[in-house]
């Protein structure tokens, strides 16, 4: 789990990690998934689709910014199952 444990701002350092390293389609995508839910869950589940579709698209995105995606996914994870 992340250290701030500050889903929304991680989405959004994510989404800022991610347009910095040439990705704004991405950084957009993520931040559409959070503005586009209507219930926390919804929220949540979106952004991790959107994150796990990120890695999977094998982009040249750096090993931090990997690690900052992987930690989301792993938050979100903590967060909703029990």
């Amino acid at each position: 789990m992340t250290a701030s444990c500050d889903l929304h701002g991680d989405a959004a350092a994510l989404a800022r990690s991610v347009r910095d390293e040439g990705f704004p389609d991405w950084g957009r995508a993520l931040e559409d998934a959070v503005a586009g839910g209507c219930t926390g869950t919804e929220i949540l589940m979106a952004l991790r689709w959107t994150t796990k579709k990120l890695l999977r698209a094998r982009l040249p995105l750096s090993a931090p910014v990997r690690a900052q995606a992987r930690g989301l996914v792993a938050a979100i994870d903590d967060t909703v199952r029990p």
